[in-house]
């Protein structure tokens, strides 16, 4: 019995040394950064483009939306893309902000790309 318990113990003690070792063998992905475009003026439904370097860029189009539930709320739909070097071109994610609050500033993260700003609608 007492064998089996050292069999048991050496066994468990094995396993915690290799997945520590593999833990640290493993490479943590790079930092991402955060592209702010500050404050941005939309005309309701109008698609804007903004380069984010690196060969990424994207199309937001921001509209209000109001119905029985909410008022003013602004939406931001998002096509984050990247563009390699035969000028193919990646979609790396389609994001939506909501703004519930006026004024405020927004972030939304798609296909390794951070993008934060305060969307404005311009007014009719």
């Amino acid at each position: 019995m007492r064998k089996s318990h050292i069999t048991t113990g050496a066994a468990l003690a094995a396993v915690i040394t290799i997945g520590c070792f593999n833990l640290l063998g493993q490479q943590s992905p790079p930092p991402q950064t955060t592209k702010n475009l500050g404050v941005v003026e939309f005309t309701n439904g109008i698609p804007r483009y903004f380069s984010l370097g690196d060969a990424k860029s994207c199309t937001a189009t921001a509209r209000y939306v109001t119905n029985q539930y909410v008022t003013n709320r602004i939406e931001v739909d998002f096509v984050i893309q990247e563009t390699n070097s035969d000028g193919t071109v990646y979609l790396l994610g389609e994001p939506k902000l909501i703004i519930g609050i006026p004024n405020q500033y927004g972030k939304v993260t798609s296909g390794g790309v951070s993008i934060k700003l305060k969307p404005k609608l311009k007014t009719p």
